[in-house]
């Protein structure tokens, strides 16, 4: 048991340094996630209590940061694809309404549900705009009244738009504007 506790410590931490690399960097597309070698022999039990000692290393080494969910999903992806649990990373943007303020979530899902998240995750998310060639799922929030900049990304331009938010995002923190991720 020690053995693997231990793993799941440094595939955490791998975890940990990945979403920090990407987080100075930008760019989702660029994001690489593991494969998953073989499918997973963990009983319910023993997810719930893996996904627990994730949360706590995460919870132990960033105890206060912005981009919580982030450090919390790339961390978790990592260890349970290692372990074989055929999870999706899933990013979810919005306030997209014309501002340079843009907030988001991430969250795994398994078996298209939210994997240890609130039933309502993807109720406030509800377009699917595609999946990229890393596997990672993007979610928006409807568009408000005064913008419909939202309807008019098409699906299959997901990458584009992925670039276009990244951009977007590198102008807010470069100007000092105001850039935020829910966690």
């Amino acid at each position: 048991m020690f053995i693997s506790e231990f793993r799941i410590f440094l595939w955490t931490l791998e975890g940990l340094m990945k979403a920090w690399l990407y987080l100075r960097r930008g760019m989702p597309a660029g994001l690489s996630l593991p494969q998953i070698r073989t499918a997973s022999q963990l009983s319910e039990k023993d997810l719930d209590g893996t996904v627990r000692v994730i949360d706590s290393i995460v919870r132990m080494m960033l105890p206060r940061t912005r981009h919580g969910c982030f450090y919390r999903t790339l961390s978790r992806t990592i260890v349970l694809r290692k372990l074989g649990v055929p999870v999706a990373v899933n990013i979810g943007l919005r306030n997209l309404d014309g501002t340079l303020t843009v907030k988001g979530h991430c969250w795994l899902s398994l078996n298209g549900m939210p994997f240890q998240e609130p039933p309502d995750t993807t109720a406030m998310y509800p377009f699917f705009l595609g999946k990229l060639e890393n596997g990672l799922l993007c979610w928006v929030q409807k568009g408000n009244d005064r913008s419909n900049r939202i309807r008019r990304i098409p699906a299959q331009d997901t990458a584009s738009f992925v670039r276009r938010w990244s951009k977007r995002r590198e102008h807010a923190v470069s100007n000092g504007d105001c850039f935020t991720a829910d966690g």
